[in-house]
């Protein structure tokens, strides 16, 4: 689901889709989801919506810089997978970066 606004799913029971990150109020919104998940006996989206850009800093500072990014990528989406194991309700994880709407 990376790299993609839109996410669709089977026709298999409610889906909670929670804004996700690693901030207190984030963290209370996943929580949220995982307790009215277990109620409606659906599932939740943990979703994490990455840093928009006008433009693509690897573009300027190289390649270097682009595989920072991609450790750094990896490793917020390796700890969203590991909060979505310790939920009560089934969970997925999807990332994306939105682009920028040009005006």
């Amino acid at each position: 689901m990376a790299g993609s606004l839109f996410l669709t799913f089977p026709d298999d029971g409610p889906y909670l889709v929670v804004f996700v990150g690693f901030c207190p109020a984030a963290r209370h919104a996943e929580r949220y989801a995982d307790t009215l998940g277990q109620a409606l006996h659906g599932k939740v989206v943990l979703l994490h919506v990455r840093r928009a850009a006008l433009f693509d800093p690897c573009k300027l500072v190289g390649e270097r810089y682009r595989q920072a990014e991609l450790a750094t990528e990896v490793d917020t989406t390796a700890a969203l997978h590991r909060q979505a194991t310790g939920l009560r309700t089934p969970a997925t994880v999807a990332t994306c970066c939105p682009p920028l709407p040009m005006t």
